[in-house]
């Protein structure tokens, strides 16, 4: 289970990837999968700085011209690009 630490770092980006393995094996339908990665997001943002707004635009601008059969597979998408908004947090300091 995530831990939520109040620190950034390549080991908390590692524990962050098994847990959305995780949310994104156990939930088979967007509700869940949207109920139970907010916490992530909302850490997230609280990492970053940053507003959910914000955070969701940069997760999307990763996207090249990507097609998603339905929404559940691009919510998805976006949980599992959130550590690499993370990984470019921690490489730009």
């Amino acid at each position: 289970m995530f831990s939520y630490p109040a620190h950034l770092d390549h080991p908390v980006i590692s524990e962050l990837e098994d847990q959305i393995i995780e949310i994104c094996n156990s939930c088979p339908a967007l509700d869940s999968l949207v109920s139970s990665a907010q916490p992530l997001y909302d850490w997230a943002c609280k990492i970053l700085n940053k507003d959910m707004a914000h955070l969701r635009h940069e997760i999307e601008t990763h996207e090249t011209d990507e097609q998603f059969a339905n929404q559940y597979l691009e919510e998805k998408d976006h949980l599992l690009k959130l550590p690499l908004i993370l990984l470019s947090h921690i490489n730009n300091l």
